[in-house]
């Protein structure tokens, strides 16, 4: 049997986009042990998948050096899908037979973003990034959350926050979308991530639509994701949650730009983005608009 050690922290759309790596294992065609180190604050999203053998959690405030005792000492094959600090130092204290590191091509994000023209190399999703490291081909297979039954498909779900504010559409947009939605007959449930239930109840207003609590495990979340017909949201983690579990999402893009690698995969998405010479202004959405409006989000 042989020992595989997924290394993927989070954020939240990361994981869920990384998730293509467990059909990519499967169709190796050698029996496989799975285990993925993730944090504790995402793991519900993994923690019922069948094809993940040991979920090992990294708590807040624990350290690497914790960590790295709860895991076998020997892997045949350590696929680091983070390329960050942390997951540098588990592949230090962790043997692998076989060891590979996903390419991110900072320098050439930052180059692009400071005016040089746009390299091959961000042509690549990061869902391709994460085949690259099983030595596949783009578009090989997909990623794929697991969610048990979920209810049939039915309803509309508005995801109106996001990690920056600078990638938010403005919240009096929400209003009236989800406005209009309830009053042309759709069920509306309007999501948000910790943090963030004052958008979420400025959004649901005096409409009628439901709040989701995000307090509930992510688990949950992705499951009433799983049984809507669409989700429309700003660039979020949200966005990559639908489409893994094979909802189509309608995405608002201002900062950011697709050579990032975030941009939706599935053909039933939308992406709505305005084309200007101010974007992409940062690599995250992380710096405030230096514009008297967020023009790029209007």
């Amino acid at each position: 049997m042989r020992e595989v050690l997924i290394i993927r922290f989070g954020a939240l759309g990361d994981l869920a986009l990384a998730t293509v790596l467990l059909p990519a294992i499967e169709a190796d065609g050698e029996p496989s042990r799975v285990t993925w180190v993730s944090k504790e604050r995402w793991a519900s999203l993994l923690a019922d998948d069948p094809r993940i053998d040991e979920l090992v959690t990294l708590a807040e405030g624990e350290s690497i050096r914790a960590l790295t005792r709860r895991l076998h000492p020997n892997y045949d094959l350590i696929l680091d899908a983070h390329g960050n600090l942390r997951s540098r130092m588990i592949t230090m204290h962790v043997r692998g037979t076989e060891f590979r590191r996903i390419r991110k091509d900072t320098v050439a994000r930052w180059l692009f973003r400071h005016g040089a023209p746009r390299p091959a190399s961000l042509d690549r999703r990061l869902v391709d990034r994460y085949l690259a490291l099983m030595e596949l081909e783009p578009g090989s297979f997909r990623p794929a959350l697991h969610v048990g039954d979920a209810r049939a498909r039915a309803g509309v779900a508005i995801a109106v926050g996001a990690a920056h504010d600078a990638k938010r559409w403005p919240i009096e947009n929400y209003t009236g979308l989800v406005r209009d939605l309830v009053d042309d007959g759709h069920a509306v449930t309007v999501i948000a991530g910790p943090g963030e239930e004052t958008l979420v109840e400025a959004a649901v207003g005096n409409s009628g639509a439901a709040a989701w609590d995000p307090h509930r495990p992510l688990g949950e979340l992705a499951r009433e994701i799983a049984g809507c017909e669409l989700l429309a949201g700003n660039d979020s983690g949200l966005l990559h949650v639908a489409e893994a579990v094979g909802t189509p999402v309608v995405g608002l893009f201002g900062p950011t730009v697709r050579a990032w690698g975030y941009f939706p995969w599935r053909e039933e998405s939308r992406v709505l983005e305005h084309d200007l010479e101010c974007r992409p202004c940062s690599k995250m959405g992380e710096r405030p608009c230096r514009l008297p409006e967020k023009i790029c989000l209007t």
